[in-house]
């Protein structure tokens, strides 16, 4: 590890090693919140999930998790489509997928039932053909 002064540094060297530095002051975005909405709805049981489920989904991610209100209803469409689900947690698993995840993208795709079109290559790396 190498300690440099911050004044004198080159200004290319500084931007390419800030971006990469997790802010952990900045507020909690919208992979942030699917992330922590994902991993309690893992832990729960089967049965708690679909009282969750059958009751106010929001009111659950508001109170119990602290997802802003308005999230709730598009996080429940994603964690209800299995396929979607596991693509949404794929992307979130690290830092650039939390940051450039869009919750309005990924829950109009899951609504519209795209199943069959994201299911046959769940990878996130380059397209293959």
């Amino acid at each position: 590890m190498t300690i440099v002064d911050i004044d004198t540094i080159d200004l290319r060297f500084f931007n390419a090693v800030r971006t990469n530095k997790q802010e952990i002051y900045d507020p909690a975005g919208h992979g942030d919140n699917f992330l922590t909405a994902y991993n309690a709805w893992a832990w729960t049981g089967d049965a708690q999930r679909d009282r969750i489920a059958k009751h106010d989904v929001n009111a659950w991610m508001n109170d119990i998790l602290g997802i802003p209100p308005g999230q709730g209803s598009r996080i429940k469409t994603i964690l209800l489509n299995a396929t979607w689900r596991g693509i949404c947690h794929d992307w979130t698993s690290h830092v650039w997928g939390r940051t450039s995840f869009k919750l309005d993208a990924f829950a109009n795709a899951a609504g519209l039932g795209l199943d069959e079109v994201s299911a046959r290559d769940r990878t996130l790396g380059p397209c293959r053909r």
